[in-house]
């Protein structure tokens, strides 16, 4: 069910696994699909082929390596690690569609670094309203890019 929701919350001590696995089945529709789209084929067959429980902070760190990926594969220039960071979180709460389509990732892989932090923080809208929690956020996040 969890692989279903757009987001996901647990408590600290929640455990995921894809447990048919142990009596011989395969994962449906979303072990199979739905998780190599969140943490990459990789990951995802270790998880389908194992049968492994793991703990709510392993799967968030599987999660935010996903990702990682979207930013590796995307962006075409060379990033230092702030910056890399700064575009994990931003993708981590906007999705990787978003990272594809954006004019950020245009600007950015022009080469045009100093016109990032401006383009990161235009994302600061949910539902067409200004959120002050979104304007925090996107300013850490620039501000990070240039550190």
């Amino acid at each position: 069910l969890a692989l279903a929701c757009h987001i996901r919350y647990s408590s600290k001590n929640a455990l995921f696994a894809l447990p048919e696995v142990s009596l011989g089945l395969i994962p449906g529709w979303g072990g199979t699909v739905r998780l190599p789209r969140l943490c990459g084929a990789d990951q995802a067959i270790e998880w389908i082929t194992s049968g492994k429980q793991y703990k709510a902070e392993e799967a968030l760190k599987e999660e935010i390596v996903g990702y990682c990926r979207f930013v590796e594969e995307y962006v075409k220039v060379p990033l230092n690690q702030n910056q890399f960071d700064a575009l994990v979180s931003w993708t981590y709460n906007l999705g990787p569609t978003n990272l594809k389509q954006s004019t950020m990732l245009k600007v950015l892989n022009e080469g045009n670094y100093d016109e990032v932090p401006e383009q990161i923080k235009r994302w600061n809208k949910a539902r067409g309203q200004v959120l002050k929690g979104l304007v925090r956020r996107r300013d850490t996040e620039a501000e990070l890019f240039v550190s």
